[in-house]
């Protein structure tokens, strides 16, 4: 059993699914190595599905179900400025002038 535990936060699920990522590639790697165990909440999955805009590669969103332990969370419906935030977050916005 792995050591090291890690949470992916829906931001970090998003740019996974739609661009690429080589430090979460890289936890991929390990987990499918048995050397870290991944985890994330099936709320922190809806945010980031919930935030797309673009196609996602259909085997990254399986190797993500396969690979990483999804946990029951409490649901709250997100809006607009919640999947702007992600979005800023997740491509590096967060912060910029507009």
């Amino acid at each position: 059993m792995p050591e090291q535990k890690a949470f992916l936060a829906p931001d970090v699920i998003l740019r996974y699914l739609i661009k690429e990522d080589e430090d979460v590639e890289k936890l991929l790697d390990l987990a499918e190595e048995g050397k870290v165990d991944l985890v994330t909440s099936d709320f922190a999955i809806y945010e980031a599905i919930s935030s797309l805009k673009e196609k996602v590669n259909k085997e990254k969103l399986c190797r993500l179900f396969y690979l990483v332990e999804i946990i029951p969370s409490p649901k709250i419906k997100i809006d607009e400025s919640r999947i702007e935030h992600l979005r800023d977050v997740a491509f590096g916005r967060y912060g910029e002038a507009a």
